[in-house]
């Protein structure tokens, strides 16, 4: 029994192999015969004889047995044959069709002027664009109020923090070269806020110094939603610089802030003291807050879609300090949140796919 399905395994793989050599150098002698079939058919549209063109070049669209440059050669032949015939409606379906098979398309110079007219009567940017971005931001908080525990002389810094970003890259054509876009993303961004005390006159005898340093470093972890215009600089080459801005809202997920206190006391011995807090879950950091941003970016044109590289600025524009008087961060590290923004410059790369959807704008008039 294993035997004779053994021996219907190998048979079968004998047809198709013979099946196989059969059928491909016909598949190839049918590429041949197309190509030919659309030289004739150039060679005969040369010599203002059109009437047998869509006959003899049609069957191959059918068939699919054109290359995908035959294929626009081959409609780019039937457009102008419409022209040539005043058939419009039939140059615009063959225009359409051919900007569907190669998005890019433009007419040559010596091609002839109804054609670059019809051309110029078509929509023929990117309708849609989908990608993904990726990269790196660097944040920042923008001080707006200052709260301390005393009245002591005191210094503070913040400083930035490397964080990175994800990004889904939505746009909508709107007008040649201006796009609508939408962006949800997820962000980490951080920072980090040192504050210093210098004492002076402390205790009841004689005069002492106490030195107190009180170092917060801060990770966020955030999902954003953003809407604005990007707009190209030039269009249809191969390099296009694009400007964009917009406004959003960013949701605070998570919020660790590392606070560390390093202190002088009267015997002359250094104290520390170390410990991580979640600030959203004490209700100290708001739930969300508003967003502008702008930039700039290059992309590259790779097959249907784009490499970009960009560059952007975002401006936290409303404060991300909600209930600043928490009791273990004043008691234990003699700490209070000051009012601040947040900020972050962003740089990312990836890849937008376009979608195209060659239309008509206006029927040429006969």
């Amino acid at each position: 029994m294993k035997k004779i399905k053994h021996t219907k395994k190998i048979q079968s793989v004998l047809l198709a192999v013979m099946a196989s050599i059969f059928l491909v150098p016909n598949f190839l002698y049918g590429q041949e015969d197309c190509s030919a079939k659309l030289k004739q058919a150039e060679k005969l549209y040369e010599e203002g004889n059109i009437e047998d063109v869509e006959s003899i070049i049609k069957p191959c669209i059918d068939n699919e047995s054109f290359t995908k440059a035959e294929k626009e050669q081959a409609f780019k032949l039937l457009t102008k044959v419409g022209l040539f015939e005043d058939n419009f409606s039939e140059a615009e379906r063959n225009m359409i069709l051919l900007l569907k098979t190669n998005p890019d398309f433009e007419p040559k110079q010596n091609d002839p002027i109804e054609m670059k007219d019809l051309y110029a009567q078509f929509r023929t940017d990117a309708l849609f664009r989908a990608g993904v971005k990726l990269g790196l931001n660097s944040s920042y908080p923008t001080l707006l109020k200052y709260y301390s525990v005393s009245n002591s002389e005191n210094l503070t810094f913040y400083e930035n923090r490397i964080g990175f970003q994800a990004i889904a890259d939505l746009n909508l054509m709107i007008f040649p070269r201006l796009m609508w876009n939408f962006e949800p993303s997820y962000t980490s961004v951080s920072f980090e806020n040192l504050d210093y005390f210098d004492y002076e006159n402390f205790g009841t005898e004689g005069n002492v110094n106490f030195d107190q340093s009180i170092l917060n470093k801060e990770t966020q972890s955030q999902f954003a939603l953003s809407t604005g215009l990007k707009f190209d600089l030039n269009n249809k080459r191969k390099l296009t610089p694009y400007l964009i801005s917009g406004v959003g809202i960013n949701f605070i997920l998570k919020t660790n802030s590392e606070i560390e206190r390093s202190y002088l006391d009267l015997s002359g011995s250094i104290n520390a003291d170390k410990k991580t807090l979640e600030l959203l879950k004490d209700e100290q950091r708001v739930p969300s807050y508003f967003h502008f941003n702008y930039g700039m970016g290059l992309k590259y044109k790779v097959g249907r879609g784009n490499l970009v590289m960009e560059a952007r600025h975002i401006i936290g524009l409303n404060n991300v300090t909600d209930n600043r008087y928490q009791n273990e961060l004043i008691y234990r590290y003699n700490y209070i949140l000051d009012d601040i923004t947040v900020n972050s410059i962003q740089l990312s790369v990836g890849y937008i796919h376009s979608i195209y959807r060659p239309k008509i704008l206006k029927r040429k008039s006969k």
